[in-house]
């Protein structure tokens, strides 16, 4: 089944004016031919008149007075014949018959009466039959007359005009499908306006689509707008529930905590650290549903990434400058990227502070895109990390460099509020030979539910 409604109304379009013009070929095809018939039959008509009229009588035996005048009735094979025969055995016939006699085999298909015989050459005649009786005084002479024509000279002209009407039709059908193709452009440019609108709504370039156009589409549009409103409200109504539950947890965290102190204290060292285990993975799940919640904005305004970067150097320089780093980014200007700032913020600054923390001289910040991601790579010319470290340099809690002050959360949010965008976070080596890190993040909105815990 075709899935596009204008296919649909073309192919219907299409099936229509077919069918119209088809029926509408047969029809003037069939008028046409009844007419030449007619005419042909009072040509043939006038001649049988003629010939009748001209029928005599004389010593008792038909005669015919006059024959007719026109030339092809003189010619052998001419194209015109007659015919005349009595049952007193008068026969005669024109010369145009040369040797043989009119023996009809069928009815022409044409409405008209005429019947069909072979000619003198063995093409077809069309030929008029008409009985009458020549009355003298009280005797009767029945007669039969016949007259014909050659039936090609009928069939070429209804070959002609159905060609002719025919080439007709053909353009009349392109033009009626183009200004069909034309009409149903016309009448679908609104629900292609409102494509690209919900289009732009998912990119994040607008919060909601202007009500406007036809009085058929604004019903569509208004639930639109009403559905995001409403998801928004939910959403945000969430977020804001995961973020009490998570903001909750921490006062008995904290108390855990210490008990766990406690106990390590009063010598139950093997307690405390099974309860130092616990309160730590409860930490990292509180954490996780935190960044996961924070990913789920359902905001629809997109950044420019420059101006945000810009923003997230100018807050990071201060730190860099005292360390004697230079930051740079290489990031053009007007791009957009469907993403709560915050979130991009947060994502895009912990990979950043971890820069800071091993480069040497230099941090730099380039984007570049595909059809499917924007992609925020941050190279340092620090120490980097060895392949076999990648990946797990990347899991909650993990710190390559034992020595640092790090937490070893920083990539793994990173990775978690990418992945919650739908995004993928990826480590290498750059050309200085210090870690590269590339961020993909979808160029449309393609977030995950809340709570999405994999753990």
């Amino acid at each position: 089944m075709m899935r596009s409604l204008a296919a649909r109304l073309f192919a219907a379009a299409l099936i229509s004016v077919t069918l119209a013009l088809v029926l509408t070929w047969l029809a003037l095809s069939q008028l046409f031919a009844n007419f030449e018939a007619g005419e042909y039959k009072r040509e043939l008509q006038a001649v049988a008149d003629t010939i009748i009229s001209n029928m005599g009588v004389n010593k008792g035996t038909l005669i015919l007075n006059r024959e007719p005048t026109d030339a092809r009735y003189e010619i052998a094979a001419g194209g015109r014949y007659w015919q005349v025969d009595s049952l007193s055995g008068f026969s005669k016939r024109s010369r145009s018959l040369w040797d043989i006699k009119i023996i009809t085999t069928g009815e022409l298909k044409s409405g008209s009466n005429l019947l069909v015989a072979d000619g003198p050459d063995g093409e077809p005649l069309m030929v008029l039959s008409q009985e009458a009786t020549l009355e003298r005084g009280v005797v009767e002479y029945p007669l039969v007359v016949q007259v014909a024509a050659d039936l090609n000279e009928y069939t070429e002209a209804l070959a002609s005009f159905r060609s002719g009407i025919l080439k007709m039709l053909i353009l009349t059908g392109l033009f009626l499908l183009s200004a069909a193709a034309l009409q149903i452009f016309v009448g679908l440019q609104p629900l292609f306006n409102v494509r690209k609108a919900v289009n732009a709504l998912r990119e994040g370039h607008v919060s909601q689509i202007a009500i406007k156009g036809p009085e058929e589409v604004r019903p569509l549009i208004s639930e639109i707008n009403t559905l995001m409103a409403d998801n928004q409200a939910a959403v945000t109504r969430a977020r804001a529930r995961a973020s009490d539950l998570a903001h909750g947890l921490k006062t008995p965290l904290t108390i855990l905590a210490q008990i766990s102190e406690t106990l390590d204290n009063n010598g139950d060292s093997k307690n405390a650290q099974m309860m130092d285990q616990q309160v730590a993975t409860i930490r990292s799940r509180v954490d996780r549903q935190l960044a996961l919640a924070r990913a789920g904005n359902p905001h629809n305004a997109a950044i420019d990434i420059k101006l945000t970067i810009d923003r997230l150097i100018n807050a990071t320089k201060p730190l860099l400058d005292r360390k004697n780093i230079v930051i740079a980014a290489d990031t053009p200007l007007g791009r957009f990227i469907a993403v709560d700032a915050t979130d991009f913020l947060e994502a895009v600054g912990n990979i950043v502070d971890n820069a800071a923390r091993h480069a040497r001289t230099k941090i730099v910040i380039s984007v570049a895109q595909n059809n499917k991601f924007w992609r925020i790579t941050v190279n340092d010319d620090g120490q980097g990390i060895i392949e076999s470290e990648r990946n797990s340099a990347l899991e909650r809690g993990h710190r390559v460099d034992k020595s640092g002050d790090g937490t070893g959360l920083g990539l793994s949010i990173s990775k978690e509020i990418l992945e919650a965008y739908g995004g993928s976070i990826s480590l290498g080596v750059s050309d200085t030979g210090g870690l590269s890190v590339d961020m993909d993040w979808p160029r449309t909105q393609n977030r995950q539910g809340l709570g999405n815990d994999s753990e």
